[in-house]
């Protein structure tokens, strides 16, 4: 059985001010680099097969950060970006939701379904299913690393059955066993790595347990 350890983006700046990222390249924050590397601590000596990112620089460079602890060589792929948001991109989350929207995976905005710029959920769902099948035919077992963003981990969790909202949390680890075209979640939205950062950057339990 193959487990999926799939990590969210540090945080950005856009993340602070509550914005749409999508495909804006958008990079790390200096919070965001601190929480890379609480993860990276707790990752060391924990044994992966792969790491694999996004092409966007918030998860490359939390990616990389990853790396330096792990000793894992990095892929990149450009499936594991963001959902296409169009329009949306760059608009404060609130306001985008005072509109009228569709708001699938739990609590991301979506955008309207005339935006051309936009990508649907199916065309996401395709490219995270075809992901996965590539990842399926490489490893059959053991743990492989993931560095993604929130919609596509909504997404990733949905095929997985899971249905509860949920809001991940910035270098949160999400745990999914892939059993050939089967996927269960096992912990979602883990974050304690965050408690050693203090008080001044909060953290979130996984929705779960503590313990990966």
């Amino acid at each position: 059985m193959l487990e999926l350890w799939v990590v969210r983006h540090g945080q950005t700046n856009w993340n602070l001010e509550h914005r749409v990222q999508g495909w804006t390249d958008i990079p790390l924050n200096a919070a965001g680099i601190e929480e890379a590397h609480a993860l990276g601590r707790y990752l060391h000596g924990i044994p992966f097969l792969a790491l694999y990112t996004s092409d966007l620089q918030r998860a490359h460079t939390t990616a990389s950060i990853l790396q330096g602890y792990t000793g894992i060589p990095i892929r990149v792929d450009e499936r594991l970006r963001e959902k296409r948001f169009g329009a949306l991109e760059g608009q404060i989350r609130h306001q985008v939701q005072k509109q009228k929207v569709v708001r699938p995976h739990g609590v991301s905005p979506h955008v309207r379904s005339d935006d051309p710029e936009a990508e649907s959920n199916d065309d996401l769902s395709k490219r995270i299913l075809a992901f996965l099948n590539d990842l399926g035919n490489r490893h059959q077992t053991g743990r492989v690393l993931i560095v993604t963003h929130g919609a596509l981990i909504r997404a990733l969790l949905d095929l997985s059955s899971y249905r509860e909202a949920v809001s991940l949390r910035n270098t949160s680890v999400s745990r999914i066993r892939q059993h050939q075209s089967n996927l269960h979640a096992v912990h979602v939205n883990w974050a304690d790595h965050l408690k050693q950062l203090g008080q001044n950057h909060p953290f979130q339990h996984g929705t779960y347990c503590a313990k990966l």
